[in-house]
């Protein structure tokens, strides 16, 4: 009694929570039963353990290591699946349904991970759903809406239609110039550089051109820099192993720049393109003219242009040349001469025959054009004889 007496408090509680503990006493012997005789305080033969050989107290004590300690490092997540209870019985339903949208999603897992990259474009077309959605309609009508225009631009004029190569008074089939449908007196068709004309006639299958109106060529702008490339190398062969984004660099005609990884290719030099510009127009053909004058011994030769584009003029300005020494005194040529007469209308022309110390030139000259039959006076006066 001394022992139990500090106790009482205990046992009281006990004594009011009797049922709950036969039910636990119950389970733990493994039957179910209203009451339960645990024996009397004043027995012996109590060995001091109770073997427990089933009962669902048992049950979760041998699964304590492997259910219910993971179960208490995770109560945050057991209680945020409670506190979503409802959201979980509608999952439940779902994959219990047919058809079920979780398993469609499930199986639509690779366009999903294809779309992750591309979480924040989705996000800005969730945030502008509206708009998506108006394009959407529009994009339903779009059909009806091409015909409507198509059908408008069949009725309507063009104030200003295109033909590459127009010129003054030309007339051109209507299939050259664009657009080409309803064309009428008044239009105008604008050329590659800028030049507009007037339509002055239609026909059913040409239109007449008026001399130029105008231009929409604007004021020459100032010469621009052109591309300065970083650095410049014999081929692509020849270009660094690796460059910084945005630099150039001219391999042979092509230019090369440096391009960032993406997420579908490495980072490389990306060509640009091969550095020739279009045929310029042909130029015309200068008339050259050369003129020399010369210069005092010693002096460096100089070569000046003058005149313009068209018609050059290039002097050349020859210095003399060193004085020689005096050669030796030559012979005397014994040069003989003699005339050919040729008919009127040959080409002179001079042959040099023999050796140089008695050549022998041969002059070929035509003879003169007869002249006109002259008058003779009936009278002629001599004046006196004094």
């Amino acid at each position: 009694m001394d022992a139990l007496v500090p106790h009482l408090p205990d046992l009281q509680i006990n004594r009011q929570h009797i049922d709950d503990i036969h039910r636990v006493g119950s389970d733990l012997r493994g039957f179910e039963t209203e009451t339960l005789d645990l024996g009397s305080i004043t027995d012996t033969d109590i060995d001091g353990e109770t073997k427990v050989e089933d009962g669902y107290i048992k049950k979760v004590a041998d699964h304590i290591d492997d259910c219910i300690h993971p179960v208490g490092d995770n109560i945050e997540k057991v209680k945020a699946v409670n506190a979503n209870l409802d959201d979980v019985k509608t999952v439940a339903a779902d994959l219990s349904s047919a058809p079920s949208n979780i398993k469609k999603v499930a199986q639509a897992t690779d366009d999903i991970t294809a779309l992750s990259p591309k979480v924040e474009a989705i996000q800005t077309v969730a945030e502008n759903l509206e708009a998506v959605e108006s394009a959407a309609s529009v994009a339903t009508n779009l059909e009806s809406i091409k015909q409507t225009v198509l059908q408008s631009n069949a009725e309507a004029g063009f104030s200003f239609r295109y033909m590459a190569e127009a010129s003054a008074g030309m007339t051109v089939s209507k299939e050259a110039i664009s657009p080409s449908v309803n064309i009428k007196v008044g239009d105008h068709v604008v050329n590659r550089i800028g030049d507009y004309f007037g339509i002055t006639a239609v026909t059913e299958t040409t239109a007449t051109l008026s001399p130029k109106q105008g231009s929409f060529k604007g004021e020459k702008g100032d010469k621009g820099d052109g591309i300065q490339p970083d650095a410049v190398v014999v081929n692509a062969e020849s270009l660094p192993a690796e460059g910084t984004v945005g630099q150039l660099v001219l391999a042979g005609m092509n230019l090369y720049t440096w391009v960032a990884a993406t997420d579908t290719e490495e980072a490389h030099w990306e060509n640009m393109g091969e550095l020739v510009g279009p045929k310029g127009d042909t130029g015309p053909t200068p008339e050259i003219s050369v003129e020399a004058t010369s210069l005092s011994e010693g002096a460096s030769a100089t070569v000046t242009k003058t005149g313009t584009s068209e018609a050059p003029v290039f002097t050349f300005g020859i210095p003399k040349g060193d004085t020689g020494s005096k050669g030796d005194t030559g012979t005397t040529p014994e040069i003989s001469i003699s005339i050919q007469m040729l008919d009127a209308n040959s080409e002179p022309s001079v042959e040099k025959t023999g050796t140089d110390e008695a050549p022998s030139f041969l002059l070929k000259i035509p003879r003169g054009l007869t002249g006109a039959t002259g008058t003779m006076p009936d009278t002629v006066d001599l004046g006196g004889l004094s």
